[in-house]
């Protein structure tokens, strides 16, 4: 169980209110889901597809920490490679069209990011390859420097 989930369990059982701990729904399969907490962030992820949920750059965060990484972005990358092929969904937070786009140094990883309030979702495997810095894709980001 994580954090979060302790938390809301003992304050359920405190007859707390729970109003801090926002449940959001997959924007690609409507799942709710499960929060974790790493740090100071929440991280939500989606135990169907394995996508993950960030406000804000809480990917930039995590992505630092290769261990929370590989124990949180554990799905099978075939799975993301399937659901990255969704289209036009809307922010599970404000429920506004998102936008596709791509990691400028690593052009190949399409996530979605919402223009309003500036979440974004990575599909299963991307996060883990988005931690993942090829050296070939350091080369390139080096020599791109050199271009501008």
């Amino acid at each position: 169980m994580s954090r979060i989930e302790d938390v809301a369990q003992q304050e359920s059982q405190d007859g707390h209110e729970i109003g801090a701990i926002e449940m959001v729904n997959c924007p690609k399969c409507d799942v709710t889901m499960t929060p974790n907490v790493i740090g100071e962030d929440k991280i939500d992820r989606c135990d169907a597809c394995g996508g993950f949920w960030f406000d804000g750059r809480e990917h930039e965060v995590l992505a630092q920490t290769k261990i929370y990484v590989d124990k949180f972005d554990s799905s099978d990358p075939k799975v993301g490679a399937k659901m990255n092929e969704i289209r036009d969904i809307d922010c599970p937070v404000c429920h506004t069209k998102m936008m596709k786009l791509s990691v400028p140094s690593q052009l190949h990883i399409k996530y979605e990011s919402c223009p309003v309030c500036h979440g974004s979702f990575f599909d299963a495997g991307e996060l883990k390859d988005f931690a993942s810095f090829s050296i070939g894709e350091q080369v390139r980001a080096f020599f791109d420097g050199f271009r501008r």
